[in-house]
C-alpha cells in the first residue's frame, strides 16, 4: 500500500507523480521477482541478481485518500531467493522513500511516528497478509470511519483481509497511535505534505512516509550523523518508548547532550540536534528512533526538504547491504550514504567493491563511544555495502535532495526479535540470531582462532556468517556475484570458446565456506580455442564522416597487444582518448593483417578522466575516484587552467555496459564493455551506439586529430591515479594504417567505405577533424 501525497498545486492531475519500486539482491544468480496489486490491474515479472536492479512504476491510483479501507490495495511482492526492496513516493516537490520490510518480519504490535502536520494532514496506513485479520487501533487523535467518530484514545476495531488496505488521516500529529493485532500486518506512517522547522522562516513542505517494524524489532542503542550535505542545518530525532518508565541519554559532539524520561508507554519526545552533529542514542528499555530533517531556509540556495528516516538500533545491524540511490521525477538529486561503524572496523568496509573512500570525507569520532560516522556523495544507481571484517556491523541511511524537494531511508536491517523473550540456543553460523541473549547477535568471528570477540567471558558462542576474501582469479572468466560472506556463491563464466578445465561446461559456482574459505575453482580452459586465449572476434577500425566525399572514410591497423592508440586529441583543450591493445587474434584478415583487441581505455580532459577496463570502471574528477555502476547519471566541470568544460556522463538504458561521456561541443564518446574487450566510439548520443565492432570515429569538433604519425613513435599513458599503478607504453606507429574499400555496419545501416575518391593512403597522418562534419548534440534524460 502507499500513502497519500498532494498534487502539486500546477499540477493538479498528477501529471508528476510516480510510485517507483527499487527491487534489488545480493545473489550472484538471477532471482526471479513477481509484483502485482489486483486493484488497479497491476501485475509484472522481472529478474534481479548482484549488482544490478528493477525500477518498476505503479500507477498513482494504488495511493489511499483521506481516511478509507480499499480492498486489494495492497502490492504483492514474491521472489524465490532474498531481495531487497525500495519504494519511493512523488509528486511534484512532495517526495518520500522507504525501505520494504519482508512478510516474515511483520509484527502484530506497532506505535506510529509522523508530525505535526503545518501544511496537510498526517497519516498511518495498514495492510493485511491474511484474511481475517482483526486490528485494534488506539489513535492518539479523533478519526471518522465508516460513518462514526471515535475520540481520541478510545479503540477502533476493524478487520483486513489479505492485501486489503486502511488508511486514516489527521490535521493532528498521529504519533503514538498504538495498532494490534492477531496476524502479522504492515504498518506505514508518515504525513501526506508538511514543513519541518527549528523557528526559521521556510516555506518548504515535503511528503513524508516510512515502512514501520513491529516494537519486537525496536532497540536501545543507536548512532547517527549529521544532515549531509550541510554545514548550517541541524535535524530532530523523535524517540517513542516501548513500555512504560523509559529513560534516554542523547550525546554529541561539541557537547551536545538531551536525557529525559518517558512516562507511559508510546510517549515521545523531540531532541533537537544542533547541525554536524554525530549523535549517540541510549535508552533503558526498547525505543524508536526517527530522523527528520529540516525544511529549506527561506532566502537561502542551499537545497533542503524534510524527509523522515527511521534510524535502526544496532542488534539490526548487518555486514553487507545493496541499496539504490533513486532518481528524481525531474532535475537531478544529490545523493549521499551515511555510515556509521564500530572504531577499529571502519577500514575494512568496500563500497561498490572498493576501499571506502573517505579522503574528502573522514570518519568521526562520536563522543563517549566506541563508534564513528561519516557522510560520502555518491551516485544515482545500484551500490553494494559491505565489511569484510565478519563482526564489523554497520548501519546507515541513504539522502537525497535538490531544491524544495528531498528522500530518505535506512541501509536496511536484519529483522531481528530483540525484544522478545529471549532462550539461549547452540550457536548456528550466521543464523541472525542472539544465541547467547546478551542483547548482540552475530557477534564472534569463529572463523579465526577461538577468542571472546565480544568480552563477556564466553568464546565463539554467538557466530557470525565468515567473510572468504576475494576469490580465486581466472583470466579466462568473468565473475559475477559480489557477496563474500558465508554461505553465499559467486559463478565463473568462461570466455567464447572456453570450458571448465576437463568438462564441456562453460560455468562453475564456487560456495564461501564456514571457516572463511572458497570451495575450490577449476580454471577455464582455453586451449582449443583457434582465436587465442578466447578473445571475442573484432575488427577494430577508425571510420569517419569526411566533408566533401559521400562515404565514410575506414582504417584498419595492426598493433601487438601492450600498444596503445591515441584515438582522439584535442590539444587546445587538453583532450585525448587513448586506448590500449590486448590479446592478438592469429585469424588473418584481407587488407588487416592480423586483427585485435581494445582492452582498456582512457578519456582524459584536464582534472577529469574516466578509465574503463574488462573488470575496472572509473571516473576521476579532481582527484576523487568513483565507480560507475547501473543508471549512473553525473555532471561535472573539467577543469584546465582558467578554463572550465561541462562534462555529462550517462550509463545508457540503465546498462552499465555502455556509458557516454559527452564534453560540451566538443564530443561525445562512448564505451561499451564486453567479456574481455571493448568497443569505443566517437559518436552523436542519440544515434544507434552498434556500428561494426572496434573503434567507431565520428567526430564532433573542428579543432580534433586523429594524431596518425607515419614516422615517428610517440609516448602515450594509461594513468591510474588512487590505484598505485602507472604505466608508459609506446604510441602505436600508424604508418600501419590502410584506407580500405570494404562494407561496415554503420549506426544500424549497411554503408561502403571509402574509395579511390577519398583520401590518398599517403595523406592519412595527422588528417585534421576540422574538414570532418561537425554536428550538435543533445544529452540524453
Amino acid at each position: 500500500m502507499f500513502l497519500e501525497n498532494s498534487l502539486r498545486a500546477t499540477d493538479p492531475t498528477g501529471a508528476d507523480g510516480r510510485i517507483r519500486l527499487f527491487v534489488t539482491s545480493r545473489k550472484s544468480t538471477p532471482v526471479n521477482v513477481s509484483i502485482s496489486c489486483e486493484a488497479i490491474g497491476f501485475s509484472g515479472s522481472y529478474t534481479v541478481m548482484d549488482e544490478q536492479f528493477q525500477t518498476v512504476e505503479v500507477d498513482t491510483s494504488i495511493r489511499l485518500t483521506e481516511t478509507e479501507k480499499v480492498a486489494d490495495k495492497g502490492l504483492l511482492i514474491t521472489a524465490d531467493d532474498e531481495i531487497s526492496v525500495y519504494i519511493v513516493n512523488m509528486e511534484g516537490l512532495s517526495v518520500d522513500g522507504s525501505l520494504i520490510i519482508p512478510t516474515e518480519a511483520l509484527g502484530t504490535e506497532y506505535i506510529t511516528t509522523t508530525w505535526t502536520p503545518e501544511r496537510r494532514t498526517s497519516l498511518f496506513g495498514i495492510a493485511g497478509t491474511l484474511d481475517s485479520t482483526n486490528v485494534v487501533i488506539k489513535s492518539t487523535q479523533e478519526i471518522t470511519f465508516d460513518g462514526t467518530t471515535h475520540a481520541a484514545g478510545t479503540n477502533i476495531s476493524l478487520t483486513l483481509d489479505r492485501l486489503e488496505a486502511f488508511q486514516a488521516s489527521s490535521e493532528s500529529d498521529f504519533s503514538g497511535t498504538e495498532i494490534y493485532s492477531d496476524q502479522p500486518i504492515a504498518v506505514f506512517s508518515g504525513n501526506k505534505k508538511t514543513r519541518v522547522t527549528d523557528g526559521a522562516s521556510s516555506n518548504t513542505a515535503d511528503h513524508l512516509e516510512e515502512m514501520l517494524v513491529p516494537i519486537t524489532q525496536w532497540g536501545k542503542e543507536f548512532y547517527t550523523t549529521p544532515t549531509p550535505g550541510t554545514t548550517t542545518r541541524g535535524h530532530y530525532i523523535r524517540l517513542t518508548a516501548g513500555e512504560d518508565a523509559v529513560n534516554y541519554w542523547v550525546t554529541g559532539t561539541s557537547d551536545f547532550s538531551s536525557n529525559g524520561t518517558l512516562t507511559n508507554k508510546a510517549d515521545f519526545a523531540d531532541i533537537t540536534v544542533p547541525a554536524a552533529t554525530y549523535v549517540s542514542i541510549i535508552s533503558d528499555k526498547p525505543i524508536s528512533a526517527f530522523k527528520f530533517i529540516l525544511s529549506q531556509t527561506t532566502g537561502t540556495t542551499e537545497a533542503a526538504d524534510p524527509a523522515m528516516i527511521m534510524l535502526v538500533p544496532t542488534v539490526q545491524w548487518k555486514t553487507a547491504y545493496t541499496v539504490i540511490s533513486p532518481p528524481a521525477a525531474s532535475g537531478t538529486y544529490e545523493h549521499y550514504l551515511a555510515i556509521v561503524v564500530e572504531s577499529g572496523r571502519e577500514d575494512t568496509l568496500v563500497h561498490d567493491n572498493e576501499a571506502f573512500n573517505v579522503t574528502d570525507y573522514p570518519w568521526n569520532s562520536i563522543p563517549g563511544t566506541n563508534y564513528v560516522g561519516t557522510w560520502i556523495p555518491v551516485v544515482e544507481g545500484a551500490h553494494t555495502l559491505s565489511n569484510t571484517d565478519s563482526i564489523g556491523q554497520f548501519s546507515g541511511y541513504l539522502y537525497g535532495k535538490q531544491l524544495a524537494e528531498s528522500y530518505g531511508f535506512p541501509l536496511g536491517m536484519r529483522n531481528e526479535l530483540s525484544n522478545a523473550p529471549c532462550v539461549v540456543t547452540a550457536s548456528v553460523i550466521g543464523d541472525g540470531t542472539d544465541n547467547d541473549c546478551d542483547g548482540r547477535v552475530d557477534e564472534e568471528n569463529c572463523a579465526a582462532d577461538p577468542a571472546d570477540d565480544d568480552g563477556d567471558g564466553n568464546e565463539d558462542e554467538d557466530c557470525a556468517a565468515p567473510h572468504c576474501g576475494t576469490p580465486p582469479s581466472d583470466a579466462n572468466a568473468n565473475i559475477t556475484g559480489t557477496n563474500y560472506n558465508y554461505p553465499e556463491s559467486i559463478t565463473y563464466t568462461c570466455h567464447e570458446n572456453c570450458t571448465i578445465q576437463g568438462t564441456e561446461d562453460t560455468s562453475e559456482s564456487i560456495q564461501c565456506q564456514s571457516d572463511g574459505t572458497w570451495t575450490a575453482h577449476t580454471p577455464c580452459d582455453c586451449s582449443g580455442d583457434d582465436g587465442g586465449g578466447g578473445d571475442v572476434a573484432g575488427d577494430p577500425h577508425v571510420m569517419i564522416n569526411v566533408k566533401g566525399v559521400d562515404k565514410p572514410v575506414c582504417f584498419d591497423f595492426t598493433a601487438p597487444a601492450g600498444k596503445v592508440i591515441q584515438i582522439l586529441s584535442v590539444p587546445s583543450k587538453n583532450l585525448v582518448v587513448n586506448a590500449k591493445m590486448v590479446s592478438e587474434e592469429i585469424e588473418s584478415r584481407p587488407g588487416s593483417g592480423h586483427a585485435y583487441y581494445l582492452g582498456e581505455a582512457v578519456i582524459r580532459m584536464g582534472n577529469f578522466w574516466v578509465h574503463v577496463g574488462a573488470e575496472t570502471h572509473y571516473m576521476n574528477i579532481g582527484g576523487k575516484v568513483e565507480r560507475w555502476g547501473p543508471a549512473f547519471q553525473r555532471n561535472y566541470i573539467a577543469k584546465f587552467g582558467n578554463e572550465k568544460v561541462p562534462v555529462a556522463v550517462r550509463i545508457l538504458k540503465q546498462d552499465r555496459y555502455r556509458m557516454a561521456v559527452h564534453i560540451s561541443h566538443l564530443a561525445t564518446i562512448v564505451i561499451a564493455r564486453f567479456n574481455n574487450h571493448l568497443d569505443v566510439l566517437v559518436t552523436k548520443l542519440d544515434e544507434s551506439l552498434w556500428p561494426a565492432g572496434g573503434i567507431v570515429g565520428q567526430a564532433m569538433t573542428v579543432e580534433a586529430s586523429l594524431t596518425m604519425d607515419q614516422n615517428d613513435e610517440k609516448l602515450g599513458q594509461l594513468k591510474f591515479e588512487g590505484f598505485n599503478e602507472y604505466q608508459t607504453v609506446e604510441l602505436q606507429n600508424r604508418s600501419k594504417m590502410g584506407a580500405l574499400e570494404k562494407q561496415e555496419e554503420y549506426f544500424g545501416h549497411r554503408v561502403d567505405c571509402w574509395h579511390k575518391d577519398g583520401i590518398p593512403i599517403g595523406k592519412v597522418h595527422d588528417f585534421k577533424v576540422k574538414d570532418l562534419y561537425s554536428r550538435k548534440t543533445k544529452i540524453a534524460k
